[in-house]
């Protein structure tokens, strides 16, 4: 519990904070003070459109696997257990997002965005490699909880855009992110469907390599927050 209460403490800027500054909500006077943006980022605002990508790639690795699903678990479940476990792994993916969404948060109020930013995208690109090369059911659950842990960065990149934004610039940003998850549902399928026909785990490779790149230019162009 200390350390619960610790990751949680309320701090300058914090997550809890910035949702109540971003839609000018009652906030504290805290709160109320302008943001004050990193001047690597206000002079280079091209560097935002790394955290869309980020936001695209987690969409993208949120529906890849939607058509491959029912061959790929097929391969370890009968016909009438394929459904059931079509179902359990989606749920364990979108449980374990909605539980690491407000841990991410705090931990990056606590530690910075950007190493929490990083530790995520690491994250990902190990679960979908694993989901690529699993030879069982309970590695295709482990690959989906590790994913669907380091998929809870969307707080961390929410975070990082009200930080690095004017109040009166966040809305269109926020457009732009919401647009970008959309455009990943989209291209999410499309891409498994397509990758798929070639190998059933290609489209997991490719969009590891994807992720991974992008953790390259998050590590080499964003500032230090």
């Amino acid at each position: 519990m200390p350390i619960l209460s610790c990751l949680y403490k309320p701090k300058a800027r914090s997550f809890r904070n910035f949702v109540a500054q971003s839609f000018n909500m009652n906030a504290t006077p805290e709160t109320n003070k302008p943001a004050q943006s990193h001047p690597a980022i206000k002079s280079k605002k091209h560097v935002l459109w790394i955290i869309i990508g980020v936001v695209a790639l987690n969409s993208i690795g949120m529906s890849v696997v939607l058509p491959l699903l029912p061959f790929i678990v097929g391969k370890y479940l009968s016909a009438k257990q394929v459904v059931f476990g079509m179902s359990t792994l989606m749920s364990v993916f979108a449980a374990c997002t909605f539980f690491a969404a407000p841990v991410f948060g705090a931990l990056s109020d606590r530690f910075g965005r950007k190493i929490i930013l990083l530790i995520s995208l690491l994250g990902s690109v190990i679960g979908y490699v694993l989901f690529g090369l699993a030879g069982a059911l309970w590695v295709l659950f482990l690959a989906r909880i590790i994913d669907g842990l380091t998929a809870g960065n969307i707080s961390t990149l929410f975070a990082y855009i009200s930080d690095s934004t004017e109040p009166k610039e966040r809305p269109k940003w926020f457009g732009y992110m919401g647009a970008a998850m959309g455009i990943g549902k989209l291209g999410g399928p499309a891409l498994g469907g397509l990758l798929g026909s070639i190998a059933l785990g290609l489209p997991f490779f490719v969009t590891a390599a994807l992720i991974f790149i992008s953790g390259l230019a998050v590590y080499f162009l964003l500032p230090l927050r």
